[in-house]
This record gives structure tokens, sequence and C-alpha cells, in this order.
């Protein structure tokens, strides 16, 4: 048996031992995507302080925002290089087709992050805190544990939601609804934080 040969069938071996390598990999490598969560799965009282700081998630990132295009608007602070929209927001010189402040999110889509868009953030830390609290409020004590603390939570940061809101728009709606004036937001604001309130205290939490 000549050289050439033993390297051929050497390679023959190593090819088919690969070959039954991956195979035996192939349960390991398979992936089960299970497409998008059913709505029931969320209502379920064991995943309340996720859901909780899923609100508080939602309101931090409108926060930051919130602070990064007013502070834009207002020349708190200046760009200093030659991103779009930031300059032009700057030199108030913004194109028809710079909505980013009106509808961009805190996402990245793509390549591309949203620049401090206001609204569309805000709206969903809004919507956030009234869905879980309506939640929390479904659920008893005995299916969640510390629920008044988490109730109180979810209220105070619904509160600041419709507090900036209130103080930042000429108008506002919510859920669909008609305009209204931004004392309808304020006016919310108000509300809940009174209830914040009421549920921290009744919860013992004298901190919040």
């Amino acid at each position: 048996m000549n050289i050439q040969l033993l390297h051929r069938l050497g390679a023959g071996v190593a090819v088919v031992g690969a070959a039954l390598g991956l195979a035996g990999c192939g349960t390991l490598l398979d992936v089960d995507f299970p497409g998008r969560i059913p709505a029931s799965n969320v209502d379920n009282p064991t995943l309340a302080p996720i859901l909780a700081r899923s609100v508080i998630g939602d309101f931090e990132c409108a926060y930051n925002n919130y602070t990064g295009g007013n502070s834009a608007h207002s020349d708190e602070f200046e760009s200093s290089n030659g991103n779009v929209p930031g300059s032009n927001w700057g030199e108030r010189s913004i194109s028809a087709g710079e909505d980013d402040f009106a509808i961009g999110g805190c996402e990245v889509n793509g390549a591309t992050a949203s620049y401090f868009g206001m609204p569309a953030p805000l709206g969903t830390a809004r919507f956030q805190s009234e869905d879980i609290f309506a939640k929390l409020s479904g659920w008893t004590d005995a299916q969640v544990t510390g629920r008044g603390n988490l109730l109180a939570q979810v209220r105070t940061y619904g509160a600041y939601s419709y507090l900036l809101m209130g103080e930042t728009f000429c108008q506002v709606a919510f859920d669909g609804g008609a305009p209204q004036p931004a004392a309808a937001a304020l006016a919310k604001a108000e509300t809940q934080f009174a209830e914040a309130v009421t549920l921290s205290t009744t919860a013992g939490n004298t901190d919040m």
C-alpha cells in the first residue's frame, strides 16, 4: 500500500468521522421557536413582580428620551458633531422627514436608534402602568406576595408618566380618545399619586 493511498484512506475516515459527529450534534442545535407568546401566559399572578419591573423599565426608557429630547429643544445641550437630527433640532431646522421626536421609540431598529422620541415611549409607559395595575387589582394577596407594594409602585410610575405628558404637551389623548387639554394629564397624575400614597401606606411602605 503506497503513501498516496494511505493519505486518501485517512481523508475518507476524517470526512466520515466529521459527518457522524455533526449528526450526533443535530438534536443539540435544533431550535423550537415558539413564535408569539399567547396573551394568556402573561395573565399569570406568579409573573407579578416581573410585570411591575416592566412598568419601571418602560418609564425609564421614556424618561431617558424625555430628558434628552427636552434638553436638545431647550438648548440645554447642543450636538457637537454632524449628528442628524440632533443638530437640526438645535438649529430649529427640522424637516418633515425627521419625525423621530414624534414617533420614535427607545429600541434600536437595525443599525439605527431612535433619537429621543417622546410621545410614543411616554404613551407606552402610561399604558403599561394602567394595564399591569388592572392585572394586579384582579389578583389576590394570596396569589401575589407583596401585592400592595407592587400596586403602589406601578401607580407611582404611572402617575409620573401622566405628569410628564401634562407638563410637556399642549394636548393629550388616551386609549384612542379625543384630544384633551394638558390639564387632563396633570389631573390624572394628581389622582394616581394620591392613590399611590394610600396604597403604600396601607402596605406599610413608609419609604415610598
